[in-house]
């Protein structure tokens, strides 16, 4: 009893933390917008911002995912304290050398990451990635402490992370202007700098003792890097995907990679949060189930998965229907101009097409994860990156931003197609033809809705853009709901049960 206790106290400081820390995040991209715009400084921000993370990607993966288990295995504290040491020396010596090597050499990774800059945008990278590539190495040991007091039970640091850090990146984004545009950078800095001493207080209390230690022969280590390479590999295939995306958006129009970011980030928000949250509450009953009801694995995963469709369908299509409204709403404030925001509600219609699939792929990879299976989705993640950077590369010339934006929807459908094909043929679990069948009536609804509402806003031919969005998103719920009750009734339910559920958490 204590235990389940302990782990719900848990998952809830997790949720509160995450929710308030995502929607920081977002309220920080929306003062870079206001006092930016989508130029050349939001540009170099927001490409020099993801440099470090994509340079050293690999070492977080090591930290997030293999750590934890790896450490639960050994049994003695003290063997513990030894490999934390040993392997967190090994991480500083390889991020301070990479942080050296990116100061001395900035041209060349901005030209691998942004060729297409034009010379003022180059300029403010330069300068800034710089200052920013330094971020990695609190952010890594924040990571690294976090993971360290989560095996010992503590997650208050975890949580409070992202709100410290986004508050502090909010007021150095608030005070930097055109000529100290280098604050953004330095304020990353700093923020994640307070975010590490935050992880040591963490562990202050959990007499962790520090060793002075680099041997990379040891056997904990060699281990810990054979565990991890699936993982590597797709993070490597996700890094590439990422580096296509934002050096092909260099090449278009200045202002195109602050676009397709700020329609990501409204994409993200919107989706995450709900699939997070469900996949929180579903997660736990699939485990159980693969555990000791093999048999009905099939059903209740179509059956789950019925509420999980019943709620990404309308959220899809509203993104679609309404996304000039939901960002002009959001960004065409300051210094945001009117083709900037062409480029963010276009970029975000084709990433509202990949929600759904999107959703589903999460889901069934939870699956796999049920079935103790880590790398089979991986190979099939690393192959769908693969036909996202080639639908980039052939469609860009014509689409432009929406060719980037939609050829990441159509690598979501394309990992979810055979995620589902080889969970029947792996692990014999036929789910495919019935998700289908539902999500074409969710789509189908949510089509007739989305319709029906934007109908119903022609003939008022309001211009006041909150009461055209409340309209837009009041007469969409209703009749999707309505059509939802006639043709898809298990659905209704499954989807205001996960709901309940969710509210009951």
């Amino acid at each position: 009893m204590g235990e389940k206790t302990s782990i719900a106290h848990a998952t809830i400081i997790l949720m509160i933390g995450t929710v308030i820390s995502k929607l920081l995040g977002f309220f920080r991209e929306i003062i870079v917008a206001y006092q930016f715009g989508a130029g050349s400084i939001s540009d170099a921000f927001l490409l020099t911002n993801s440099i470090p993370t994509l340079l050293f990607g690999s070492v977080a993966t090591v930290v997030g995912i293999s750590y934890i288990p790896y450490c639960q295995s050994i049994d003695n504290k003290e063997k513990i304290d030894y490999f934390t040491s040993n392997l967190l020396n090994i991480i500083l010596v390889f991020l301070f050398a990479g942080c050296i090597c990116v100061n001395v050499f900035p041209e060349i990774f901005i030209k691998i990451f942004g060729g297409g800059l034009n010379a003022e945008t180059h300029d403010f990278a330069v300068a800034m990635l710089r200052i920013v590539v330094f971020s990695i190495i609190p952010i890594i040991v924040s990571h690294y402490f976090q993971a360290y007091s989560q095996i010992n039970g503590q997650f208050q640091t975890t949580a409070l992370f992202g709100i410290v850090t986004n508050i502090i990146i909010i007021a150095f984004t608030v005070i930097s202007r055109d000529q100290t545009y280098y604050l953004l950078s330095l304020g990353v800095v700093i923020a994640n700098s307070a975010g590490m001493l935050l992880a040591l207080y963490g562990i202050k209390k959990l007499d962790y003792k520090y060793s002075f230690v680099l041997n990379i022969h040891d056997k904990d280590i060699k281990a810990i890097i054979i565990l991890t390479i699936p993982l590597l590999i797709e993070n490597i295939a996700y890094s590439l995907s990422l580096l296509v995306d934002r050096s092909l958006a260099s090449y278009l129009d200045s202002g195109t990679i602050s676009g397709l970011s700020y329609a990501g980030t409204i994409g993200n928000i919107a989706s995450a949060m709900v699939i997070g949250s469900i996949i929180t509450a579903v997660y736990p009953t699939l485990s159980r189930i693969v555990a000791k009801e093999r048999e009905s694995l099939d059903f209740n995963l179509v059956k789950y998965s019925k509420g999980i469709i019943f709620i990404l369908c309308p959220l899809s299509f509203i993104l679609v229907f309404c996304a000039k409204d939901i960002s002009t709403f959001i960004f065409y404030h300051g210094a945001f101009s009117n083709s900037s925001l062409s480029v963010v509600w276009e970029s975000l219609i084709c990433y509202a097409v990949g929600v759904v699939p999107a959703g589903l792929q999460t889901y069934l990879i939870r699956c796999y994860y049920a079935l103790k299976d880590t790398k089979t989705p991986v190979f099939i993640q690393v192959f769908a990156l693969l036909c996202n950077i080639t639908l980039n590369l052939l469609s860009v010339k014509y689409l432009k931003h929406m060719g980037i934006a939609l050829s990441t929807s159509i690598s979501y459908l394309i990992a979810l197609i055979i995620l589902a094909i080889m969970l029947k043929r792996k692990h014999k679990v036929d789910c495919m033809k019935r998700m289908a069948v539902i999500t074409l009536c969710g789509v189908a609804s949510a089509l007739i809705a989305g319709i029906s509402s934007f109908g119903v806003i022609q003939l008022l031919d309001t211009e006041a853009l909150i009461i055209r969005l409340i309209i837009e998103t009041t007469v969409f719920s209703v009749v999707y709901i309505g059509i939802s009750g006639l043709i898809q009734r298990e659905t209704l339910l499954s989807g205001i049960n996960i709901m309940k559920s969710l509210i009951k958490k």
